[in-house]
């Protein structure tokens, strides 16, 4: 399971990393709560149902992917800021069933991919444009993200170089899970 700010790479990760797993799927649970929601962007989502209806629905599909297995799980930024959310993946990872990688970008990193991403499907999170508000966000999640994360990898490096990192840490934990 991946966790991290938007722009970090969570995504395009766990799309990579299912190649070295060939019996995993990758899901990205922004897409799985968008289709929930019968909405074409997030940034729509929030604006039609708003942000308490949003995390209600993204903390229960969290939920029941947490219930899956083989599966390589792209949180939503926000995800572990749902009710409830923050304990389902500490019960999940205590019981063994994940492990939680905290991808790290500094802001400037975080903004110059949004930037180049664009912003048109994320909405504003503290109220101000979402490039503007990545310092705000970042040093208001960073600590429950590593609260949560069993390891945490830097995602300034070659994007291979993180899949080879996720893998590694996946592998070993797999081990330490199946010796315990």
């Amino acid at each position: 399971m991946l966790i991290g700010l938007r722009g970090c790479g969570k995504s395009t990760l766990a799309k990579l990393i299912v190649k070295q797993f060939p019996i995993h799927r990758s899901v990205d649970l922004d897409d799985v709560v968008k289709q929930r929601m019968g909405a074409v962007t997030i940034a729509d989502a929030w604006r039609d149902h708003g942000e308490d209806v949003f995390r209600s629905h993204e903390r229960d599909a969290l939920a029941e992917l947490l219930l899956e297995s083989n599966l390589v799980l792209a949180l939503g930024g926000g995800t572990p800021t749902a009710p409830g959310a923050a304990d389902l993946l500490r019960a999940a990872q205590s019981a063994g069933r994940c492990c939680i990688i905290y991808i790290y970008g500094d802001a400037g990193l975080l903004r110059q991919r949004v930037l180049a991403s664009g912003t048109a499907d994320r909405p504003a999170l503290v109220g101000q444009n979402p490039l503007d508000e990545i310092d705000q966000v970042l040093s208001a999640r960073d600590p429950l993200y590593r609260s949560l994360a069993c390891e945490m990898v830097m995602a300034d490096q070659p994007i291979e170089e993180l899949v080879s990192q996720i893998v590694d840490i996946w592998h070993a934990w797999d081990r330490a899970i199946s010796s315990a």
